[in-house]
C-alpha cells in the first residue's frame, strides 16, 4: 500500500504537490507513547478533540517523507522503540498495540472552467488551489 500512495504521487501532474507525514504510537498498558520520539523523554501523550471537532493526539511527532525508503526508515525506528516482554508462547511478544498514521496533504491549481471577456479574471488570480487531506 505505501508503494502505492508515492506511485500516485509521482504520477501526479505538474500542478499538483503532496506533503506525506508519518506519525507512530503505541497503546501501553492503557497509556499513549509516541514511537517515533526518544524512550528517555517518553510521556503519555494526551487524546483531545480540536477546535474542528478532530480527534488530536496532543504532542504526537510527526515526519515528512518524500519517499517509501524514508517511510520504512520511520517505520523502523517505530519497532525499535515497541515495547516487548515475553510470554509462555513467544520470547519477543509485543504487548501492545501500534497505530501508524500515514497523513496526505493535496494541493491542487485548476483554472476557472468559463471564458466570459466581460467578468474574466486576471492572469494572477485566475487559478483556484484545491486542498485534500486525507489519512491512512
Amino acid at each position: 500500500a505505501a508503494r502505492d500512495i508515492f506511485q500516485s504521487i509521482a504520477d501526479d501532474s505538474d500542478n499538483t504537490s503532496t506533503s506525506v507525514r508519518v506519525s507512530y504510537v503505541e497503546i501501553y498498558n492503557e497509556e499513549l507513547r509516541d514511537l517515533l520520539n526518544n524512550r528517555q523523554s517518553s510521556t503519555s501523550l494526551t487524546i483531545r478533540d480540536d477546535k474542528k471537532g478532530n480527534v488530536v493526539v496532543e504532542g504526537l511527532k510527526e515526519v515528512a517523507v518524500r519517499n517509501l525508503d524514508q517511510l520504512m526508515e520511520v517505520f523502523r525506528i517505530g519497532e525499535n522503540n515497541k515495547s516487548y516482554g515475553s510470554t509462555r508462547m513467544n520470547e519477543r511478544s509485543s504487548r501492545s498495540h501500534a497505530i501508524l498514521k500515514i497523513g496526505l496533504e493535496k494541493k491542487t491549481i485548476v483554472q476557472p472552467a468559463f471564458e466570459d471577456k466581460e467578468n474574466s479574471f486576471s492572469e494572477s488570480t485566475a487559478n483556484v488551489t484545491v486542498k485534500t487531506v486525507s489519512t491512512l
